[in-house]
């Protein structure tokens, strides 16, 4: 009769303890080793992305599992695995992320940036094959967005116009139109839960800046109408959001003065607080986050002020200054890697930077976006994909190449505010 030792039994517990029965829907069967994503469209199921640096990940396929079947998945911190691995050479050492082929993992950095999902312990060199790995902990997002929004824009107008990311095409939606015309408001986004427009011009002029605030569930795409804000303010981007709290930051008043001010929306309770103002009066603010950090720059001044996510504190990020500022840049971000923003009047004065949120530094970006997208709309579904839009162009943002492309469908709707279902 054979004995377990105590360090068998514990290995076996630690494995069940760490192991998931989970429901394979990518479509195909799935090996031991191969890196799955979680499949929001299912209960207790998986599939799988081509992505690169993916931060849905969910685990790593124990043993072979049927397309339906159900099978158990490495879901753990700590689980020691052999995970598949696409051509790129990989260190002992390296951090895995997800690869551009389905169910492998590719080399990643040498610190723990978000999405990197294990270590390897193992190397291998050049040529697909496999590495043993630790699954750590670095758990960031579930789920894809699948949709985007505008509202508003031009000389002030009640529009609001929504992107589907899977056909690339803008519609109008009636039932979505906000409660009053507005322009050059701000546009946040809570989640999967609700988008939010506050401030903006209620006509065209400074003088009609406003302090309204309305909130639209996406469930209902119905908005309706918040307590008013602080102050009226307008001349706003979108983007200054957390995954629980957004920010209306600087922009001008009635008189045209540009503002240091700062105010905080708490999604939970749809509240406005005054929060840390400005480091310097500045109008057209957008932002991107990784959702620790979100960076927030624009018109008046190349400055770019970091607000930290855990304390609301706001300093300059001197290393994040835009190269030239400009009213109606466009800000997109994906948080498992960088923020761009971008800028192009149509008449050749184009601006293209990449803000990498690993080290919170920016640059010139070699891709830039074609056509005036002045001010246009941006939405992102965080993972793939950002788009820009505006009066006669459009263009998709790839982040796993930073490249940027021409597609057919744009807006048309500038100086809007906009939100994105799902993403920060």
């Amino acid at each position: 009769m054979t004995i377990a030792t105590n360090e068998q039994i514990l290995a076996s517990d630690v494995l069940k303890l760490n192991t998931s029965l989970l429901t394979n829907k990518s479509g195909g069967t799935r090996a031991a080793g191969d890196v799955v994503v979680f499949d929001t469209a299912n209960d207790s199921a998986f599939t799988t992305t081509a992505y690169q640096q993916d931060i849905r990940v969910m685990g790593v396929v124990k043993e072979s599992i049927n397309n339906d079947a159900s099978g158990p998945v490495y879901t753990g911190a700590g689980i020691v695995c052999t995970i598949n691995c696409d051509a790129a050479a990989v260190a002992r050492g390296q951090f895995l992320i997800t690869s551009t082929t389905a169910g492998k993992a590719t080399a990643g950095s040498y610190y723990r940036e978000a999405a990197v999902f294990a270590i390897a312990l193992t190397a291998k060199g050049a040529g697909v094959g496999t590495v043993q790995a630790m699954l750590v902990d670095n758990f960031r997002q579930a789920i894809i967005g699948t949709s985007g929004w505008n509202f508003g824009g031009g000389a002030s107008v009640a529009t609001s116009q929504k992107f589907t990311m899977a056909t690339e095409t803008w519609a109008t939606i009636a039932g979505a139109a906000l409660p009053a015309a507005r322009s050059r408001a701000n546009g946040m986004s809570y989640g999967t839960t609700a988008a939010y427009v506050t401030h903006g011009w209620s006509a065209a002029s400074d003088g009609g800046s406003s302090n309204a605030r309305y909130k639209m569930p996406y469930s209902t795409e119905v908005f309706s109408t918040l307590t008013a804000g602080a102050a009226a303010r307008a001349k706003f981007r979108s983007g200054m959001n957390f995954s629980s709290k957004g920010f209306t930051a600087g922009g001008s008043d009635t008189g045209g003065s540009n503002q240091t001010a700062n105010y905080k929306t708490t999604f939970s309770t749809d509240a406005e607080s005054t929060s840390n103002a400005l480091t310097s009066p500045r109008e057209y603010q957008g932002g991107v986050s990784d959702g620790t950090y979100c960076y927030i720059a624009g018109q008046t001044a190349v400055t770019c002020d970091r607000i930290t996510e855990s304390t609301d504190a706001l300093s300059v990020q001197a290393a994040a200054a835009l190269g030239t500022a400009a009213a109606g840049y466009c800000y997109i971000a994906f948080p498992a890697s960088a923020g761009y923003r971008s800028y192009n009047n149509g008449s050749g004065t184009v601006y293209s930077r990449k803000l990498v949120f690993s080290t919170g530094t920016d640059a010139n970006h070699s891709s830039s976006p074609a056509g005036d997208i002045i001010a246009g709309s941006q939405v992102t579904d965080g993972v793939a994909y950002g788009y820009v839009s505006g009066a006669a162009a459009a263009n998709k943002l790839a982040s796993s190449t930073g490249n940027y492309s021409s597609i057919s469908n744009y807006s048309a709707n500038v100086y809007s505010a906009s939100a994105s279902y799902a993403a920060l």
